[in-house]
């Protein structure tokens, strides 16, 4: 309750107390006036009484004068009664009297009485609503002194400087705050926050037009929002300003060495060679307008587009292949690569080693720029190798796929011999308690895995274990045998949190066609319209970010000899095929084509309204546990282990994708394309 309300109360409750006592010492001194009234009436009667009876016998007296004497003695003796009645009459009015003054007292007294009560309580309300005005009064000054504190010490701070400064050192370049504004200050927290030894001579400060900046002008210079960034040199003995004592040795190496690492040192290289490297990119991308126009691009987005990113791969193999013939050494290629990531930071992949293998792998040479060398070798004629090299197509198994042979996360407790294991079958084929049979396929576990192995035996798998097609949860059970809960659950964590916005917001930037903006209307609908705008024929807004990751990252080309590129749109039938309610799944499960990968089916009125969804593996129909079509998903990509299948060639990148960024399993192990190293270093910034 607040201290008004606390008031307010108080001053009723005593008001109410007043007032109730007031009322009741006016009751009293009414019925005391009302009984005295009432004693009062009854005195007139009795005091008319004996007047009228006095007059009565005076009357015939007064005409009977002679008899008076005679009757003297009777007179005498009838007046008597009525002295006596004067008598009474005296003693009553006396009485009366005295009743008067004393109620005339109790009028006095009464008024007395409330103007004491009144003032009182007046008194009593004021002396609370004074220490209330006080407690108000002493909060207030006590949160102005508070304040005044704050605004001394904020006014103290800015005034002695309390800023961020943007300092480059070398090649790193970071904020350093400062409470001082004067150099020498400055100098001393920027080599606090670089961890390199203080020196007071022969070091320089200059700003971004490279004018140097004095002490006398520091603080002017630092509080200008146009100064940007301050850099940090040392000075030669003669006065020749170099970045460091150890830099400038040849022509080639980088201006921009931190002065902490030793020379010499394997980390001292590295920083030559990444600084050399970034120097190379830059000078052939400004040498033209559109490498300038690239990094610009950068500057602002923090990030480049796929048109952006061709251009700069085609400039710099042009600009290779130039100097070094068509067939560059691996040291050249790697040298441009290492360039890319340094000049532009964001597009390194933090889950490789260099996190330059997607622009050039020199152990598979693969990459952006390997690519487009193969493409300048083929169009000059000097070597027509395939796009895929000699380790043929990604849609091929490779170590570390579904495929892939691997120790299992837990291994449940297993069935003994022949004969229990086939206890443990027969059990399974013909129980109808599921729990009994998700137990039986827990023990059976480690012998299923080594059919799934056996090239001689995993198409036999669901002859084996007929239960996966009826008993749902099963595949998950698997996985999660597999790889541990952790890894099982990633997708459903980390799919609406961390994948989904950023997918569409990279698909936004593709070029637009029809089957793309439906995709992203229904995967991001507009809001207050999206009942009106998003498409009832389309699939719902999870699995739609999906089918988007099919455009972000396209289909895999097979070559000339097979059926070349797919398109996106094309590539979603590998992927999930809508069956409406009432149609015999039987009827597509003899339509799929013997060997093709596993799928989704969805049964349901309308895409964005499916009821059930099947994974359709060597073709069979298995119920998904899951009704929602990212749940549907899940087990789709968990079937592919579960059951040893390699990824369809079509959706091979997706799929690796998927594998390698999501689930984070064989990350380095599993051979990836550039596109989509590119596309989770994206996604992951």
């Amino acid at each position: 309750m607040s201290s008004v309300q606390a008031l307010r109360d108080f001053i009723n409750e005593r008001l109410a107390t007043a007032a109730g006592e007031i009322f009741s010492v006016f009751e009293q001194t009414i019925v005391q006036y009302e009984e005295e009234i009432e004693h009062q009436r009854k005195l007139l009667e009795i005091s008319r009484k004996p007047r009228i009876a006095f007059h009565a016998t005076e009357g015939p007296q007064r005409h009977a004068g002679p008899q008076k004497t005679s009757s003297g003695l009777q007179q005498e003796e009838h007046e008597a009664p009525p002295l006596k009645e004067e008598e009474d009459l005296v003693e009553v009015t006396v009485t009366d009297g005295e009743r008067d003054d004393s109620l005339d007292s109790e009028r006095v007294n009464a008024r007395d009485w409330t103007t004491q009560r009144l003032t009182a309580a007046a008194v009593e309300i004021f002396t609370l609503f004074e220490e209330t005005v006080v407690q108000h009064e002493e909060e207030v000054d006590r949160q102005r002194r508070l304040l005044e504190i704050i605004w001394k010490t904020e006014k103290k701070s800015h005034r002695t400087g309390n800023m961020l400064l943007k300092v480059k050192l070398g090649d790193v370049q970071k904020f350093v705050r400062i409470t001082e504004p004067n150099l020498h200050h400055f100098l001393n927290a920027a080599f606090t926050k670089f961890g390199v030894p203080a020196a007071s001579e022969g070091v320089k400060v200059v700003d971004g037009s490279g004018t140097e900046v004095d002490d006398d002008v520091f603080e002017d210079v630092v509080k200008d929002p146009s100064t940007g960034v301050l850099t940090i040199t040392y000075e030669a003995e003669r006065g020749s300003a170099v970045a460091f004592p150890e830099s400038r040795r040849s022509s080639a190496e980088s201006p921009d060495l931190n002065p902490a690492v030793p020379p010499g040192s394997p980390s001292r290289k590295r920083q030559r060679l990444d600084s050399q490297a970034m120097l190379l990119v830059e000078s052939i991308l400004a040498a033209k307008s559109a490498g300038g126009y690239i990094i610009n691009e950068y500057k602002r987005t923090k990030s480049l587009t796929d048109e952006s990113r061709r251009k700069m791969v085609n400039m710099l193999a042009a600009d290779m292949t130039e100097k070094n013939g068509t067939s560059p050494a691996r040291q050249v290629k790697e040298m441009y690569a290492r360039g890319i990531v340094n000049l532009f930071p964001n597009l390194r992949d933090p889950f490789s080693n260099n996190g330059f293998e997607h622009y050039y792998d020199g152990d598979s040479g693969t990459g952006y720029l390997a690519w487009r060398i193969k493409t300048i070798q083929r169009c000059s004629a000097k070597d027509r190798r395939s796009s895929f090299g000699a380790e043929g197509p990604p849609g091929e198994d490779v170590s570390g796929g579904p495929a892939g042979r691997r120790v299992s996360h837990s291994v449940p407790e297993a069935v003994g011999g022949d004969d229990e294991f086939r206890d443990a079958m027969a059990l399974m084929k013909h129980s109808a308690d599921e729990d009994a049979v998700r137990m039986k396929m827990r023990m059976t576990f480690v012998r299923r895995r080594a059919m799934v192995l056996d090239p001689q035996r995993c198409g036999s798998l669901l002859a084996e274990f007929p239960r996966f097609r009826d008993v749902k949860g099963l595949v998950e059970q698997d996985f999660a045998l597999l790889f541990g809960d952790d890894v099982s659950g990633r997708l459903l964590d980390k799919w609406p949190t961390t994948f989904k916005t950023k997918i569409v917001q990279q698909c936004r930037k593709l070029p637009s066609t029809h089957e793309l903006q439906e995709l992203l209307q229904a995967a991001d609908p507009p809001e207050g319209g999206a009942a009106a705008d998003v498409d009832l024929d389309g699939w719902d807004s999870d699995l739609s970010s999906i089918l988007l990751l099919l455009h972000l990252i396209p289909p895999t080309a097979l070559g000339r000899k097979r059926p070349g590129k797919v398109s996106a749109s094309r590539a979603e039938t590998h992927l999930v095929v809508f069956k409406q309610t009432g149609k015999s799944i039987q009827e597509h499960l003899a339509a799929v084509a013997r060997g093709s990968g596993p799928h989704l089916l969805a049964v349901g009125a309308r895409k964005n309204a499916v009821h059930q969804f099947f994974v359709v593996v060597d073709g069979t129909a298995v119920p998904c546990r899951s009704p929602s079509p990212l749940g549907a998903f899940d087990e789709l990509f968990k079937t592919h282990f579960v059951f040893g299948t390699p990824y369809d060639a079509t959706l091979h990148n997706m799929y690796t994708f998927v594998q390698t960024t999501v689930y984070n399993i064989d990350v380095g192990r599993v051979k990836e394309s550039p596109r989509v190293v590119e596309v989770r270093a994206r996604l992951l910034l």
